[in-house]
Order: C-alpha cells, then structure tokens, then sequence
C-alpha cells in the first residue's frame, strides 16, 4: 500500500552474521553495556518482528540461527561475570512501626480470611523462612506444631519432609 515500507529479505546466513555482531557491539546511549535481560528481550523482539513479516525462520529456533544463539550465550553469560545480570534486591527486616501499620490498614488480623491468609504468610516467612509458594502449599498437619519428648508443644518448621531444590 501506499506509504508502506517493503520489509527486505535477508539472506538468513548474513542475517546470523550481523545479528552476531549486533549482540557483540550493541551499547546504550552512555556506551555501557546492556544488562542480560535486555539484550534477551532486544534478540525476542527481532524475532518477533521477523515472525511478523512472515520471514520464514526463527533466529531462537532455526539451526540458521545456531551461531547468534551461542554468540548470545556467550555475551550473557560474560555480562553476568561482570555483575551485569540480575542483581539480588535487598530486602529490610520489616521493623515494628511496619508491622502497627499494616494492622491499622486492616491487611493484617483475623477479621476476615484474606487478612487471616496475609498474616499467616506473614509469619510462615519471617519466623520459618518460608519463602516460596511450593512450601506455603505443600505445608501439612503436623510440619509446624511440634511435640517434645516431654509432650510440650512448640512451633517449629519441620523440613526434613519439604526438599529443597
């Protein structure tokens, strides 16, 4: 139609070739390296707009496409030696004054069951170190409320049924 650009076509085997380079040189405006997840999304999109115009291969799934694949592992894995992956978020103790404040807010309490759920997940995770979904769902009977030899009761996280992986 009028206007309109005709996508070209790329010879696949020079497309893998620029689409290498591309991964190897790419920078942001400020000269530095893209973070893994970036880079990753950057490969999704080109892609994608590929798949759009009907190009006929994938550079995520087509043999063709083997060695931009492994030029972008390769860059992945490098940039995440040098810091650049996905850095861990440091958390905070959640401290008394947050604790009175999600009371107030009624998230927390047994008022009502979804404010019963957030105060459950609340404790599972600050006093037993829960921290997935998996454990929370998996957890049965008898894993959190222990008896001693002298039949004295005590909360306590029994993990030896809950594997970690």
């Amino acid at each position: 139609s009028e206007g309109e650009q005709r996508f070209p076509k790329f010879n696949p085997s020079n497309l893998n070739q620029h689409i290498s380079h591309f991964i190897l040189s790419v920078r942001n405006k400020g000269g530095d390296e893209f973070k893994p997840s970036t880079l990753r999304d950057m490969i999704s999109s080109i892609d994608r707009c590929l798949r759009t115009k009907s190009y006929g291969v994938s550079i995520i799934n087509d043999i063709k496409f083997h060695k931009s694949r492994s030029v972008l592992k390769m860059k992945l894995k490098n940039l995440k030696k040098l810091g650049k992956g996905n850095k861990l978020r440091a958390s905070r103790p959640v401290s008394d004054h947050d604790l009175q404040k999600m009371y107030e807010a009624q998230t927390l309490g047994d008022d009502n069951p979804t404010d019963h759920i957030h105060s459950m997940w609340l404790i599972f995770t600050m006093h037993f170190e829960m921290r997935t979904g998996k454990e929370t769902h998996n957890l049965q009977w008898g894993d959190i409320l222990q008896v001693d030899d002298s039949s004295q009761e005590y909360n306590a996280y029994n993990t030896e049924r809950q594997t970690k992986t």
